[in-house]
């Protein structure tokens, strides 16, 4: 996972990486800012590719957590 986050409007934009070998579908991966559900990805991942989503953070620090099915990415993210 990798991410970017814009200092004006703190919108943090997740990229994630499909290295297995079968299709994420769009509502497999649930986001969590600070231990708050988001909601889902939205959109699928095929294997072997790269999907990028925006999701609205907040000024400062934001633990950002990607859960899947078989997976769990944790990143702290600073806006500023």
């Amino acid at each position: 996972m990798a991410y970017s986050c814009d200092r004006t409007t703190d919108i943090i934009a997740l990229t994630i990486s499909n290295k297995g070998n079968t299709r994420i579908e769009e509502d497999e991966i649930k986001i969590y800012i600070n231990d708050e559900l988001i909601g889902t990805f939205g959109k699928a991942i095929e294997p072997g590719t790269l999907s990028k989503n925006s999701f609205q953070g907040n000024q400062g620090t934001n633990i950002v957590k990607a859960i899947s099915p078989s997976n769990t990415v944790r990143i702290v993210i600073t806006c500023y």
